[in-house]
């Protein structure tokens, strides 16, 4: 069947026009990525109509992309712009014999768009004997072990497939935040955010274009059709910063929303700021106006470019120990960076007993985080891209797809857990976003993305940490212990994972129980059962990403602690008690 299609989709090929993009085009290059298995086919895209009724017809031959696990291999039609941009399309399965949709296409920006392996990030949607899905889906600089894929679902929880009438898709670059997303729509009008990502590239220039594939190594064609394709300059963003990182009862605070205006024009803006609850807004700068703790600006004529909106919020006597904020633009996104201070007593000292390896981020900058442990000899990390990280007071903000690690075996770290069949894993941390997936490897002992000792990760709003034992395999994936969704926010968070030499597994969220023997089951599924050995010794630790792969997590570092035993409930307090960081003043940490 699949060789019959090739030879009919041979004949089609010689049955239309292969010429040169058309003058209706709003694309000007076109590059076929070169073979890289056994099949590859020259693509094609043909451009009819006019005006509103540009259809793009596009067929591809080849793996798709992340294929051979760093290059890419289809056809990709594109043009280069500078500056902030959407590019939108509605995409339907097309074949001139009928078969059934079969392939990847969507839309895609690049980096260099020559390069197969260049760097790139799409909202691509699949189909195969299997089903349809749509994806987001992104390459940075280091892609062994397969692309981050982010799989869109629908409300009831159903896969994201092209519908008869088609399935619009549109890919976004907000250029002086770095910032990637995705949406798809069904009708054109309503738009669903699918996927967001800090991707810290700092291009002149990137290509937006459409992309095709057949997705397998045989020979056939997969076709789209794009209509409705077009360039629009992205909506007005926000972004949030708070004046202080940590706060106590009375205090107030100065927050400044950044307001971005990509287009050449002014625009009407409408934002929503919803400050923590039992705190008092006051000195609301351009008209914005306070009602049962939401600000509102309704700014008419925003200027293309930045502007600054600014209010002060101050803190009541008895405040809770986490302080929140939330708010968006209207028709466009949440407000983005800062959204929370967290409160705490501190002033205690840390548990040393069985200590490993102590990272504080007190380096303040360059390209090593050191081991503070003073327990034999340093484990040091080097961070391989500096421009990927902010340094700060007691704190490592990854911005970027990085890899932060040993470099060498981290055997001071394996021969101990191995001998005590029992392991800690602390970390203070504030993740970026609530949407980074793979998990996110946030600290980690390991190869690639499916050979490890161990991992803490992010999967959204669910904590993951797999430890490898006879039980759950190479990946220690299977099974893993996994957090009940909504623990995650982007507040500083205590995440600390125990087991102990029965295989008794807690894992505590600021000090409290989140999962544990009793209801294990329930949230993971299955015990994490066996004991810790055969462990790779030649496996390097790190944070931030996965070893030898892409699996990236964005936020900040403030701690990161391993111990070779199980701590108990009291010393876990204690450490909580203790704060982030040795080196800030515990009486009032907090963290933005």
């Amino acid at each position: 069947m699949r060789k019959n299609r090739y030879l009919l989709s041979i004949l089609f090929m010689f049955a239309v026009t292969i010429s040169p993009l058309f003058a209706q085009s709003i694309f000007d290059s076109e590059v076929d990525f070169p073979q890289l298995g056994n099949f590859k086919e020259p693509g094609n895209v043909t451009v009819s109509g006019s005006g509103d009724n540009v259809v793009y017809t596009l067929q591809g031959n080849g793996n798709g992309l992340g294929y051979s696990d760093g290059a890419d291999e289809g056809f990709y039609v594109y043009k280069e712009q500078a500056g902030s941009w959407s590019l939108q399309g509605k995409m339907s399965w097309f074949d001139p014999q009928g078969f059934a949709p079969f392939g990847s296409a969507g839309v895609m920006i690049r980096e260099n768009p020559e390069a197969p392996n260049s760097r790139h990030y799409s909202v691509i949607t699949r189909a195969n004997e299997t089903g349809e899905g749509t994806a987001s889906q992104y390459r940075n600089l280091f892609a062994l072990g397969g692309l981050p894929t982010t799989e869109f679902v629908t409300a009831d929880g159903q896969p994201v497939t092209v519908r008869d009438d088609g399935l619009w898709l549109r890919a976004t670059y907000v250029d002086p935040l770095n910032l990637f997303y995705s949406e798809y729509s069904f009708d054109g009008a309503e738009w669903i955010l699918g996927h967001i990502q800090v991707l810290p590239w700092n291009a002149p220039s990137l290509a937006y274009g459409l992309f095709i594939a057949n997705d397998e190594d045989i020979d056939f064609y997969a076709y789209a059709k794009f209509t409705n394709v077009a360039f629009s300059f992205p909506p007005p963003i926000a972004k949030r910063s708070l004046s202080q990182a940590s706060f106590k009862s009375g205090d107030t605070i100065l927050v400044t929303i950044d307001l971005l205006n990509s287009s050449d024009s002014s625009v009407d803006v409408t934002i929503k700021e919803t400050i923590p609850a039992g705190w008092t807004a006051s000195s609301i700068s351009n008209g914005g106006a306070a009602t049962d703790g939401v600000i509102t600006w309704n700014l008419r004529g925003v200027p293309s470019g930045n502007a600054a909106l600014t209010y002060e919020v101050t803190a009541p006597a008895l405040p809770d120990n986490r302080a929140e904020w939330s708010g968006f633009v209207a028709g466009s996104l949440q407000i983005q960076g800062k959204s929370g201070l967290l409160l705490s007593a501190g002033g205690f000292d840390r548990v040393r007993d069985d200590l490993l390896v102590l990272y504080t981020f007190d380096e303040g900058g360059g390209n090593v985080v050191r081991d503070v442990s003073e327990v034999g000899e340093p484990l040091d990390l080097t961070i391989q891209d500096p421009s990927m990280v902010e340094w700060g007071t007691g704190v490592l903000s990854v911005i970027g797809v990085n890899k932060i690690k040993t470099g060498v075996p981290a055997t001071k770290i394996i021969d101990p857990i191995l001998a005590s069949n029992e392991i800690t894993i602390e970390a203070w941390i504030a993740p970026a976003t609530l949407q980074q997936t793979g998990p996110a490897r946030i600290v980690t002992l390991s190869y690639n993305a499916s050979l490890r000792n161990f991992t803490l990760g992010q999967a959204e709003t669910a904590y993951q940490v797999r430890l490898r034992t006879p039980d759950t395999g190479d990946n220690g994936a299977y099974p893993n212990l996994q957090s009940p969704p909504g623990v995650v926010t982007t507040v500083l968070t205590h995440v600390v994972y125990t087991r102990d030499d029965y295989w008794s597994t807690i894992l505590y969220i600021n000090n409290e129980v989140i999962v544990n023997d009793d209801n294990i089951l329930e949230i993971s599924g299955e015990y994490i059962n066996g004991d810790i050995v055969g462990w790779d010794a030649s496996y390097e630790f790190g944070l931030g990403n996965e070893i030898n792969a892409d699996r990236p997590w964005l936020g900040d570092l403030y701690l990161v602690a391993i111990y070779s035993r199980a701590l108990t409930e009291d010393e876990v307090a204690q450490n909580f008690a203790a704060g982030p960081n040795l080196s800030v003043d515990v009486a009032n940490w907090s963290v933005y």
